[in-house]
């Protein structure tokens, strides 16, 4: 019968396996060197590149995604990411149209050549008197009326682009919100991954 080492054991248990990969050898090199500089592990840093990565291509296919930026934070992530779900993509027509007259008026008041900027904050702080559970479970108005109210506005900017009353002019450069919500036992961070229009800055035409 094989012996199997308690470390083979352990490692069977935890969900570890070997993988090899053919990569070049410089750069193995670099990278052992630059492990050793920053004090980490090849494979725990191996792990944070694939997981980093991973989640990206996994975001690709969702419109908005939450991610908590503390592991504590796992289940508060979910909760916000459901009111999401729930709340922003749940709009009307009419409130499309709502906030397309607001957008064309405010063309019409303004000179041909004019720039419209729809950059986003790359962080954004949010007040509650409350306990974060709480608030999240009361709906979390404040956050989702910042979430819904951006993401309303990329698709009256849609639409303006459609008919030829405004142009795109600068690549955007900031897909992602952190939400800093402060509550009654500190402060709880998340980043906000939008899926938006590619560019920030809008000429009028």
């Amino acid at each position: 019968m094989e012996n199997i080492r308690p470390q083979d054991k352990w490692n069977q248990k935890a969900g570890y396996v070997s993988k090899s990969y053919k990569i070049n050898k410089v750069l193995i090199d670099d990278f052992a060197n630059a492990c050793m500089t920053a004090d980490t592990t090849q494979a725990g840093q191996l792990s944070r590149f694939m997981k980093a990565y991973s989640e990206e291509i996994n975001r690709r296919n969702d419109k908005m995604v939450i991610r908590g930026k503390h592991y504590s934070d796992n289940d508060y992530s979910e909760l916000l990411q459901n009111l999401v779900n729930e709340h922003v993509f749940n709009y009307t027509d009419e409130v499309i149209n709502d906030e397309y007259i607001r957008m064309k008026e405010t063309i019409k008041n303004r000179n041909k050549g004019d720039k419209i900027s729809a950059d986003l904050e790359y962080s954004k702080e949010f007040r509650i008197i409350s306990d974060l559970h709480e608030y999240l479970l009361g709906g979390a108005v404040g956050v989702i009326e910042y979430i819904r109210k951006h993401y309303i506005k990329q698709i009256a900017l849609f639409k303006l682009i459609n008919e030829n009353l405004i142009m795109p002019v600068r690549i955007r450069n900031n897909m992602t919100v952190e939400l800093n919500i402060i509550h009654n036992r500190g402060n709880t961070l998340f980043d906000l991954y939008f899926d938006l229009l590619p560019y920030d800055v809008y000429i009028i035409i």
